[in-house]
């Protein structure tokens, strides 16, 4: 006998349902001040999915790569409103994906994810040095090769 699975159904809705929330907060009109939290929320509750779902597509018209640029532009456009704790924690997951990208050979991708992680890593003052050092010091290892 075998397991059912229901996750790939529910990732997906629940992809579907954090894709719509970004979509609607963005496009709020002017009168409205965009909650920045509730948009951040959203945002990594998409990176989340995708990390947990095994999405690893890296060229930017696809969609995780494209989640973490996405978030980048709305975290200096929130000109600091943004929550720290949600740039640290996408910075992670990037690094840990270019992490995943090396082992297997994937120079180009793993450049991009080093790239993204080191660019969300300088948006936080959350991150220890230590972190902060080791992104710094592996981006300039790919950045070599």
């Amino acid at each position: 006998m075998t397991q059912l699975k229901t996750q790939p159904p529910v990732a997906k809705a629940a992809m579907r349902l954090a894709n719509s929330c970004v979509q609607v907060l963005l496009g709020k009109d002017a009168a409205q001040p965009l909650k920045w939290a509730d948009l951040a929320d959203a945002m990594l509750l998409r990176i989340i999915l995708t990390v947990q779902h095994g999405r690893q597509e890296a060229e930017p018209q696809n969609t995780p790569l494209k989640f973490w640029e996405e978030m980048h532009h709305s975290i200096k456009e929130s000109a600091g409103h943004f929550p720290e704790s949600h740039i640290q924690s996408a910075s992670v997951y990037a690094y840990n994906y270019g992490v995943k990208a090396f082992y297997f050979g994937r120079k180009v991708e793993t450049e991009q994810w080093m790239a993204m992680s080191y660019k969300l890593s300088k948006l936080t003052r959350l991150m220890d040095k230590q972190t902060e050092d080791k992104i710094s010091q592996a981006y300039e290892v790919v950045l070599q090769r």
